[in-house]
């Protein structure tokens, strides 16, 4: 057997549509992969943007990969906008009762687990290998649970993974989904409920869960059919090629954004940034103007190349019209 398969996941600081089996939100082509037989994965203890990745009453656990949701009616009493978004996200919070803080739990050693079990069975000449920082990856995975409420107060439980894919031509990021479930439904507390024994049942359904995924991921992601047949990532432009700088001549803002989403997505968080700024100097309701404006938020919600600051981001958001 030529696989070769390490993780030693690394936790990360920085860093919809659930169903039963596969749900794939993008295409996935062979080209995006390296030219070698090792693609390099980074399993990530971190979260998906909950502006622009998430339903708007998806309440994210703090500290954690768990949300909790209830269904749209309940979101339409509070309407749109921002302040809508956090009344709806507090009521999806209410469905926890007091058991909020024992579903602080991630889920990259599940699917790690899941991921090394799965590619032992297979007989491949293609390896998958950890890197400790995602901007080094070709593949980032995000594993994540969700409760949706149900009847009587009881909580439906599923997972899925974000994908992220990194295109080995233009550098941007290709992103896919897989989910599974749900696997059960219980109250949030008291006996029987998923918080018993410090949330055990969590963990039980999440190791079942993502070893079904693992199967869908690997099947959709890497089948034995599909040649890997392109270079290494290399971006096509490269920090400095085209300054972004304020006194620098103005480019048209659709190039400022492309740069801007090409950088996030090779890790130059900080050219990145500088560009997204340049692409919303006008505030003329464009799509791409709404565009920069929402990837800017994203930046400091998920302090990528800035501090976390969520009352910053929700500006940037209100400004997109989120």
């Amino acid at each position: 057997m030529t696989f070769g398969f390490s993780f030693a996941t690394a936790k990360l600081h920085r860093l919809r549509l659930l169903g039963v089996g596969l749900l794939l939100s993008s295409t996935v082509c062979a080209d995006v992969y390296p030219e070698s037989a090792q693609i390099d994965v980074h399993i990530s203890t971190g979260t998906i943007s909950t502006w622009t990745e998430t339903a708007a009453q998806d309440y994210l656990i703090s500290d954690s990969q768990v949300f909790v949701t209830r269904p749209l009616s309940t979101f339409g009493l509070y309407g749109g906008g921002i302040l809508g978004t956090l009344l709806a996200r507090g009521t999806s919070a209410s469905a926890l009762g007091n058991a909020e803080p024992l579903f602080r739990l991630s889920f990259a050693a599940e699917l790690e687990a899941a991921l090394k079990k799965k590619m032992a069975a297979r007989s491949t000449p293609r390896r998958l290998a950890q890197v400790a920082d995602e901007k080094d990856a070709h593949v980032i995975l995000l594993p994540s649970a969700m409760f949706t409420e149900g009847k009587e107060g009881k909580l439906k439980l599923a997972f899925r993974v974000h994908v992220r894919i990194r295109d080995a031509k233009t550098g941007e990021v290709v992103k896919t989904q897989y989910g599974s479930g749900p696997p059960g439904e219980k109250p949030p507390e008291g006996p029987g409920g998923w918080s018993e024994s410090n949330a055990a049942g969590v963990r039980e359904a999440a190791g079942e869960a993502f070893g079904y995924i693992a199967d869908e991921l690997l099947n959709g992601m890497f089948p034995e059919t599909v040649a890997i047949v392109v270079e290494t990532p290399r971006p096509v432009v490269k920090p400095g090629d085209i300054d972004c700088s304020p006194s620098a001549p103005a480019q048209p803002k659709e190039t400022y954004l492309r740069l801007g989403k090409t950088f996030t997505g090779l890790g130059y968080y900080q050219d990145a940034m500088a560009c997204l700024l340049r692409a919303q100097e006008e505030d003329d309701g464009s799509d791409a103007y709404k565009q920069a404006c929402a990837a800017i938020g994203t930046l400091y919600e998920l302090g990528w190349g800035v501090e976390k600051d969520m009352p910053t981001a929700m500006r940037w958001f209100k400004k997109a019209g989120l």
